[in-house]
């Protein structure tokens, strides 16, 4: 049979070729008549099949005969694993029908019959069927178990139409198996009824009055009102089929086990109360028997619930027939409709509080609309499929990995030094949004949110996306919890505390206030049945000012998950390498010794240092220690001082800590994303800023890992000094402190719920809540008092805010949404750039820390980015001598251009786009070829057909781009020439783009050229002359653009390619731009290009010198 297959097709290989085995049991099948589709394990080649002794088997007749014993192999783990059984199973087949020309089952049979199989199961309709997110982000793929399963199904369903006479061919038999929907629903899709018939002929709004439709039926007449006629009864004929069929396919689903059900319709509300029609009772699809017949059903529910709950403005109560899940939505009440005698509904849906907007007109409402209220709201539909994909496959959401020994960390308080327990990747149950979390944008990159808080904070996604808890637990304590405010404040609506915490300098809560809010928090805690009694809740961690079992308690509650693996470490991780057992301090302690004395007997007296003699405290730790260096930083504008605690040098303390949890902190980008959100809607924004006390030394290490926190004042005094709580200059300080304070937060933002929205943003130590509208501003004031109700002590003498507020180095202007750098840091920048422009020389050392700063503010002032570019090529260059360097004129001319522009009132930029799509603008590309160059655009924005389309060429040539040829041959500088297709397009083709949309209008230019995408999308280099992403950057700015440039193979670009080649034919030359370079407008390449140029030489040659390669 091999050398029939061979001899018709090909050579076969042993790993293809079917063995003996597997084709004995084909044949005894085929033979039968009765074909059966074997198990993938069953399907085994020649070279994995070991001879077997020979064993007795007796047929049904009761007849003897010998034969091999069974072998088998895995099943496929992957794709390749799975094309290859299938190939082995197509060789049987063919293999079979050239050796059995009688039998027809198999006649067909061919080698492309299973390559189209292959590319079904493997292709986009099975494998490849993903789930993705707004960002394009596959969030879910079919699992493989589930794909080997569907195989499985198909032939057995081929084998099944065969055997019953449908199909006498395999061939046949497969296509149709792999076609019928009926099998992939089963085997594949989720087993899943999703009903929610229309309700226009049921709804109660008829009822309400006479402005809209009158009603169409009644509780005594469901199927309709006998005297309807015409288009109103066969509206009410049609609405009855359709409840019925529901029911129906509802009914037929219940009794799988493995199905999910889901109904919906409007909730029955029971009678009438006012005028028209007071007293009759509407008709509700939920009145039918079969209604509560299913809803008695094995794992069946009936559920009601407000949309209100899902994000909406309006109540609308709705009810669910539903069998998803294992535990419902906190918004749901559970429970058959319950009416009085007199037909008035009782429950269990109670009245709904919060919403603004009724979806019943009133007269005079002439702008009245309900559209998109019959579509569920985007909170609702992604509750649901989370609940599907729960239901049948696991739980479900890309969620951020959780330490499930969170809530006792936070409850212990103490901190580990060397190893932070790894925390197990888990699906958490509840995520503190619906939909992916804010994605921030600046030119070039896009990336996620974050807050400061940890992945789980609801800060990460918009106020209209977060999840709360919204039982009637928690609103009830948040109600009380503002009453308490209010009434200690003697503030209705704590505006005016909100306008005092930014001004006044000073505690804003009393004693008595923070004890009842605690007080209530905690009786509320037990009555949700925590395991803490009220008295243990309120305990003070000792040492510490934090209530972390009423903090963890309230986290609990909300379902809280944690934070995100770290995987890699910036200092050489080696937990048993030991360092020195000391190190010497700096010569900066000697100089303030009086004052490190006094401030560490202070530290001591408090609780947070230990003072022990050399002989006890080697006693103690027995090697188990380290005394770290000490440094003392002085301020000499303000006085203070601050000391350092080196854990890495010589003693390696910092190089034996792990932390496994990252630590994400919010920066520009985030401020940028706040301010264009809330433009776009209008929304007055108020700020207030605070700062943590000791932040550092709030938390408690374990007290075995006491020794490695040593330190000494006077390596001649025998007394030690042995921290007990965070230090600053040990690597897991800020770690610590970042986990109580974002838990502290993500508390807070659950006891804020919907009804009070803030933006609250950590730094380290430092604090920023934004409230939009009034209501914000009543959740900055209740913020404060949430977190110094966790114990948060705040140095309320640094607390400010306001419209205009510095933050982190940044300054923002909420009354212009702009963010930037302060007055004074843009003073300092001015002069430090201009006096380094007039300066002949300058220390590196000193050049190295102003670009420091730079790159700091280039942060906000996105668009000063690629100008810094050459500036660290030089330094780059420079870096290593100790002496003074002569500055290059386009160093000079640089930093006379930033100046220029911060004077030029250029310290505050507007917000990039945080929405819409890159849109396709143009399409362009250079050539370079014999000692010429060529580049060319064509635009794309309105049409992709070359013949409708502007169009443009150009030479490059010496006298408008003497750069191209500076390295003789343009071909060595053809990534720049592509970026020079890109710009010239946007000179070309800019003008008439909209420039009324700016921050919003964002182009694509396709370029061949794989390099400059990164390029632009990390909007600086260094290399010349790709240096004119200066000028683009510019030309962006002035048009208040953005621009990512996306790579495509050159056979994709054809069009643009033809231009560099003349070959025209496919542009219409009506269409074509004449465009003369040496009239294009540049901003800064002609002087900037020449300066360089300059630059590049000077670098190239000390280089050369210092030995390295140009």
């Amino acid at each position: 049979m091999r050398s029939a297959f061979e001899a018709k097709f090909w050579k076969m290989e042993d790993r293809e070729t079917p063995s003996k085995e597997y084709l004995e049991k084909k044949l005894e099948y085929l033979e039968s008549g009765e074909l059966r589709a074997e198990s993938l394990t069953e399907v085994a080649s020649k070279d994995e099949v070991e001879p077997d002794a020979l064993m007795p088997v007796w047929d049904k007749t009761g007849n003897l005969s010998v034969r091999k014993g069974s072998s088998s192999v895995p099943m496929p783990t992957n794709p390749e694993g799975l094309r290859r059984r299938l190939t082995i199973m197509a060789n049987s087949m063919i293999m079979l029908s050239l050796r059995h020309t009688n039998r027809r089952e198999f006649t067909f049979v061919t080698p492309g019959t299973f390559e189209k199989y292959k590319a079904y199961l493997l292709g986009e309709f099975v494998l490849g069927l993903t789930a993705k997110n707004e960002n394009n982000e596959t969030i879910g793929v079919p699992p493989w178990p589930l794909i080997l399963s569907y195989e499985h199904a198909i032939r057995k369903r081929a084998c099944q139409v065969i055997n019953n006479g449908g199909f006498v061919d395999f061939a046949l038999a497969l296509r149709h198996g792999w076609g019928d929907c009926v099998t992939k629903e089963r085997f594949f899709s989720t087993p899943l009824v999703l009903s929610t018939p229309p309700c226009s002929s049921f709804t109660t709004a008829m009822w309400a009055n006479k402005l809209g439709p009158s009603p169409m039926r009644s509780y005594d007449h469901p199927k309709g009102f006998p005297w309807l006629q015409g288009s109103r009864k066969l509206l009410a004929e049609a609405g009855s089929v359709l409840a019925d069929f529901s029911f129906a396919a509802v009914r037929a689903q219940a009794m799988h086990a493995e199905a999910s059900i889901l109904m919906e319709q409007p909730e029955d509300l029971g009678a009438v109360k006012n005028r028209p029609w007071p007293g009759q009772r509407p008709a509700s699809m939920w009145q039918d028997p079969q209604h509560s017949d299913i809803a008695g059903m094995p794992g069946m529910a009936s559920r009601a619930f407000h949309q209100h709950s899902f994000g909406t403005d309006y109540a609308k109560p709705t009810r669910l027939l539903v069998k998803l899940g294992n535990q419902p939505h906190p918004a749901f009440y559970d429970g058959l409709p319950q009416f009085d005698s007199a037909g008035n509904y009782k429950g269990p849906l109670p009245k709904c509080s919060g919403a603004s907007r009724s979806l019943v007109r009133k007269r005079g409402d002439a702008s009245f609309k309900t559209a998109g209220a019959a579509a569920w709201p985007p909170q609702l539909c992604e509750w649901v499929a989370q609940e599907i994909i729960s239901f049948h496959i696991g739980e479900a959401g890309a969620a951020p990995a959780v330490d499930l020994t969170s809530a006792s960390a936070v409850a212990t308080g103490t901190g580990a030094l060397k190893v932070v327990q790894a925390s197990p990747t888990v699906e958490p149950k509840f995520r503190a949004g619906f939909g992916s979390p804010r994605q921030v944008n600046t030119p070039g990159k896009r990336s996620s949110y974050h807050d400061g808080a940890g992945l789980a904070s609801p800060g990460r996604w918009d106020p209209d996306q977060r999840r709360f808890p919204i039982s009637a637990a928690w609103v009830s304590l948040r109600k009380d919890l503002l009453e308490i405010a209010t009434r200690h404040l003697e503030d209705v609506d704590l505006q005016r505390t909100c306008w005092n915490m930014a001004v006044r300098k000073q505690a804003p809560f009393q004693d008595n206030l923070v004890k009842e809010v605690q007080d209530r928090i905690a009786r509320w805690c037990v009555d949700e049945g925590s395991s803490w009694s009220k008295q243990e809740l309120l305990t003070v961690a000792d040492g510490q000012p934090f209530l972390l079992k009423l903090l963890s308690e309230v986290l609990r509650l909300a379902g809280d998950p944690v934070y995100e693996e770290q995987t890699s470490w910036r200092l050489d991780l080696d937990s048993e390498a030991m360092g020195a057992e000391m190190a010497l301090n700096y010569s900066s302690v000697d100089k303030h010794k009086d004052y490190v004395y006094k401030f560490f007997d202070e530290e001591a007296l408090e609780g947070l240092m230990r003072k022990m003699s050399r002989a006890e405290f080697d006693k103690k730790y027995q090697g188990k220690s380290a005394i770290a260096a000490l440094a003392v930083l002085f301020n000499e504008v303000t006085g203070k001082m601050r000391i350092i605690h080196d854990a890495t040098n010589k003693v390696r303390v910092n190089s034996r800590i792990k932390c496994l949890d990252k630590q994400r902190m919010p920066g520009a980008k985030e401020k940028f994303y706040i301010l264009n959100y809330y433009k776009f809607r209008r929304v007055v924004l108020f700020s207030v800023l605070g700062d943590v006390c000791k932040a550092h030394r709030r938390f408690k290490y374990l007290e075995e890992e006491h020794g490695y926190l040593a330190c000494q004042v006077d390596p001649k005094d025998d007394l030690i000094y042995v921290n007990k709580v965070g230090t600053f200059g040990v690597g897991s300080a800020s770690y610590w402190w970042g986990r109580i304070f974002g838990a502290s937060t993500r508390a807070t933002y659950h006891l804020l719920g919907p009804e009070n929205p803030a933006e609250i943003l950590l730094f380290a130590d430092d604090i920023e809540v934004i409230g939009p509208d009034r209501a914000g501003r009543r959740a900055i004031a209740l913020t404060y008092l949430f977190l110094v109700a966790f114990g948060n002590p705040f140095k309320w003498e640094k607390q400010r805010g306001g419209l205009k507020v510095d933050w982190i180095g940044l300054h923002t202007d909420y009354t212009v949404y702009k963010l930037g750098i302060s007055e004074e840091r843009c003073a300092w920048l001015v002069g430090w750039c201009t006096e380094v422009e007039v300066s002949c020389s300058v220390w590196p050392r000193v050049m190295a820390a102003g670009l420091g700063r730079l790159c700091y503010t280039a942060n906000a002032l996105f668009w000063e980015r690629p100008f810094l570019g050459p500036i660290y090529a030089w330094v780059s260059s420079v870096g290593g001598l100790d002496r003074k360097v002569a500055v290059p004129w386009a160093i000079k001319f640089i930093l006379s251009w930033i100046a220029s522009r911060l004077r030029a009132d250029g310290r505050l930029q507007e917000p990039p786009s945080i929405t819409g799509e890159a849109a396709e603008l143009f399409r362009s590309d250079a050539k370079a070829e014999g000692g010429k160059a060529w580049i060319g655009a064509w635009e794309t924005r309105f049409s992709l057909d070359p013949k409708k389309c502007r169009w443009f060429y150009l030479e490059v040539t010496r006298d408008w781009a003497p750069w191209a040829f500076s390295k003789k041959d343009p071909n060595r500088v053809i990534a720049a020439l592509e970026l020079l297709g890109n710009l010239a397009a946007i000179m070309v083709f800019g003008d008439s783009w909209p420039r009324d949309c700016r921050g919003k209008c964002i182009g694509t230019g396709i370029s061949d050229n794989l390099g400059n995408t990164y390029i632009v999308a990390k909007g600086m280099t260094t290399k010349y002359p790709i240096t004119l992403i200066l000028e683009l950057s510019e030309q962006l700015r002035s048009r208040g653009m953005e621009m990512s440039v996306t790579w495509k193979r050159r056979d994709e670009n054809q069009e643009a390619d033809d231009l560099t080649n003349l070959a025209l034919e496919k542009f219409s030359p009506e269409l074509e731009v004449k465009v003369d370079p040496l009239n294009l407008k540049w901003l800064v390449l002609p002087e900037l290009m020449k300066s360089s140029e300059l630059l590049c030489k000077q670098i190239v040659e000390r280089r050369a010198r210092n030995g390295f390669e140009a």
